[in-house]
């Protein structure tokens, strides 16, 4: 029953894969396409008994889905009224007269220009400016969630997993796949090795990795996805939540920040503002 009320309210808005549709009544309907729904509705079950942190409220979650359906299944959860971290900085930044004029030129056909001279482009003219000045609000409630996070007592199990030393999600480079949980911290670096595309560099990273791999890390409980549209904000500047959970897990302290850096690597804007969250003890991770 659940299922056809569920898939029928699918149809009727269009919930599309990956797709995170708003129903009436302060609901969201979350289709988890090709990764199990429980995975992301236990984590923040997790997240919201063992820490302070803002989350939606699972009411349901549908992974028993009809046949020829292209789900793993559904989550039905509460709404939370808001902005994406991104609108909220936007709206506070300032961005120099010439700014969208040589931004056109950089991004839009390269007209016969070298990536050389659209790089001096780049660097010739003023750069958006971050007016933070009434956000340190939202700031303080940041740093302190992932605080909060990070202190969670690892399993004594010392497994990089999921929850209960359960398989885990991993994404890099837009890729996700499902991996078993791995017994330690040197078997995830193995396997990291192990996915390498492009053998030629291998002698490199072995060469970054060696100083990595001889520290010793503790194990967090990672959201390992902070992009820009996962955390939400109160319209008078507080942390509303933090959304899309489905890739957490226990990974190496330093895990957290690299995934940050690769969700914002494009964005001198969120730099500014993740340096004033400054959770990550101050690029202490830069080599890790």
């Amino acid at each position: 029953m659940r299922s056809s009320v569920y898939f029928r309210l699918a149809k009727w808005y269009d919930v599309q894969e990956w797709s995170i549709e708003r129903l009436p009544f302060g609901l969201i309907l979350k289709n988890t396409q090709d990764i199990p729904p429980e995975i992301e509705a236990n984590n923040i079950k997790f997240v919201h008994e063992n820490t302070t942190i803002p989350v939606p409220r699972i009411l349901d979650v549908l992974h028993d889905i009809p046949k020829g359906a292209e789900s793993e299944g559904l989550i039905l959860m509460t709404e939370i009224k808001s902005v994406t971290l991104v609108q909220w900085l936007l709206a506070r930044t300032t961005f120099p007269p010439e700014f969208f004029h040589y931004s056109e030129l950089i991004f839009g056909p390269a007209g016969g220009r070298s990536l050389k001279e659209l790089s001096k482009l780049m660097e010739s003219f003023n750069k958006p400016v971050l007016d933070l000045s009434d956000s340190a609000l939202l700031i303080a409630d940041l740093k302190k969630a992932l605080t909060e996070l990070r202190s969670i007592p690892s399993p004594p199990s010392g497994e990089v997993s999921g929850l209960h030393d359960s398989s885990f999600v991993h994404i890099r480079c837009g890729d996700s796949c499902t991996v078993q949980p791995l017994k330690n911290i040197r078997a995830f670096h193995d396997m990291l090795l192990a996915n390498v595309s492009c053998v030629s560099r291998m002698p490199r990273l072995l060469q970054l990795a060696s100083p990595v791999y001889a520290k010793p890390h503790k194990l967090c409980f990672s959201h390992r996805d902070l992009n820009k549209t996962n955390i939400l904000v109160t319209e008078d500047g507080r942390l509303a939540a933090i959304i899309d959970w489905e890739a957490a897990g226990w990974f190496p302290e330093y895990w957290e920040y690299t995934s940050k850096v690769m969700q914002n690597v494009d964005s001198e804007i969120l730099a500014t503002f993740w340096d004033a969250v400054g959770v990550f003890e101050n690029g202490c991770y830069e080599k890790s």
